[in-house]
């Protein structure tokens, strides 16, 4: 009779054990579905706080490629300006360098004629 006793309790054992496994079996399919559920949730949260998160990037480098555009035509005209200044100067320069050499040339034939001139009134007279 003693080991129909164990053998009983040993089955009375396997099924207690057997129904914790039930039991934690059924915990677990119950956190795996609030789990899942609550993934489903925070991707649903997440979606339009990523969008909007992507919205101002895109509105953020599309304003920075708008500035750095300007900035770049600003320097080119400062640029422009600065050889359309240089070349100013040098075509000033050159011409104000031609007139000096014309003006010497002129001085030089009047001293010219006004020694000829002098030459052919001593000669003259």
């Amino acid at each position: 009779m003693n080991e129909k006793k164990k053998i009983v309790q040993s089955l009375n054992d396997v099924e207690l054990r057997f129904q914790e496994a039930q039991n934690k079996l059924e915990t677990a399919k119950n956190n795996l579905a609030l789990s899942s559920t609550k993934a489903k949730e925070i991707e649903t949260q997440a979606t339009p706080i990523v969008e909007q998160n992507r919205n101002k990037a895109v509105q953020f480098a599309s304003t920075e490629i708008k500035r750095l555009q300007t900035a770049k035509t600003e320097t080119i005209n400062v640029e422009k300006q600065k050889l359309i200044r240089e070349m100013r100067f040098l075509l000033t320069n050159g011409a104000v360098q031609k007139a000096i050499q014309k003006v010497k040339q002129e001085k030089s034939a009047i001293n010219i004629q006004q020694k000829l001139i002098d030459q052919l009134l001593q000669d003259t007279f």
